[in-house]
């Protein structure tokens, strides 16, 4: 007969102690399994144990970092101040904008003198004597009337006239009654060339604004570009570097051929990427001189 446990005999183990006794020692095989696991993973990836590396601390982005393209030789240096100072003196559109804001106040200047009195002398000389005439005319602000005067003298010299000397004077007031008549309608023109003039000083303003602010990124951007100009060529020496490298190694069989193509390669890329970074730089440089109104033979750069 197959034996059969007896858990009622007495001094024998129960069901439920034996269960007891049988989860626990499984829990601590499952313990020293996942310890033996993880000491052996650890020990076979040595990247995993090693510590984070910190961005600040490596040397090739601090040399990256310090790597600084220095300004043309022989070209001017300029703070952001004195750019900004030189772009709101020489600018071409704010040159432009001053012009229109002294058209504006021109126009402006003559709509005001049409209500100025006008004074108009005139002098001649014929056969029977000298004549002078003088006329006054002026537009009336208020109700766009106009007045007109005129005095005249003449002197005959012949003797034949019983009055050798005559003079003369007329006054005429023109007054619009339907058309042109009131306030409104005769300060039409000057109130036109007013808000003209506000407008153009309102430009000349924005002007300023915009040009300060175009003239400081176009610096901070020439800055930009030399850091960059800086980094591509840092990395283009690291491309060559590794190119010489798996040239020698080809030498002595540790690399095949595919890996010195991999590397020439990237060393072109490397030296385009240079090539674009100067003519960025050139394309900067040439949009900050004409923001700051210098002619195109001047060469110029930041001092950061």
């Amino acid at each position: 007969m197959r034996a059969q446990h007896d858990s009622t005999r007495q001094g024998g183990v129960t069901r439920e102690a034996y269960n007891i006794l049988l989860g626990h020692s499984m829990l601590w095989v499952l313990v020293l399994s996942a310890t033996v696991v993880g000491t052996s993973a650890a020990a076979q990836d040595p990247v995993a144990a090693a510590p984070e590396p910190v961005l600040g601390d490596s040397p090739v982005i601090r040399d990256a970092a310090e790597e600084s393209v220095p300004p043309t030789p022989g070209a001017a240096t300029i703070s952001l101040a004195d750019a900004v100072a030189t772009a709101l003196k020489q600018n071409f559109n704010i040159l432009a904008a001053v012009d229109s804001v002294a058209s504006a106040r021109m126009r402006e200047t003559v709509a005001r003198s049409e209500f100025y009195p006008k004074l108009t002398p005139s002098y001649g000389q014929n056969v029977f004597g000298p004549s002078f005439d003088l006329d006054v005319t002026q537009k009336l602000p208020y109700t766009g009337a106009s007045i007109s005067a005129e005095a005249g003298f003449r002197s005959s010299i012949d003797g034949a006239d019983a009055l050798p000397r005559t003079s003369n004077a007329r006054l005429v007031l023109t007054q619009p009654l339907l058309r042109g008549l009131g306030p409104n309608a005769a300060h039409s023109a000057l109130r036109n060339t007013q808000r003209s003039r506000q407008a153009e000083e309102r430009d000349f303003e924005i002007t300023r604004q915009r040009t300060a602010i175009q003239t400081m990124t176009a610096f901070y951007q020439v800055v930009l570009q030399r850091q960059l100009l800086g980094v591509a060529r840092q990395s283009l020496k690291r491309s060559e570097s590794l190119l010489k490298a798996s040239e020698a190694r080809l030498q002595v069989g540790l690399v095949s051929k595919l890996d010195v193509f991999r590397a020439e390669l990237q060393a072109a890329q490397a030296q385009e990427a240079m090539l674009r970074a100067e003519t960025n730089l050139e394309k900067e440089l040439e949009a900050f001189r004409a923001l700051l109104g210098l002619p195109a033979t001047e060469a110029v750069s930041t001092t950061v």
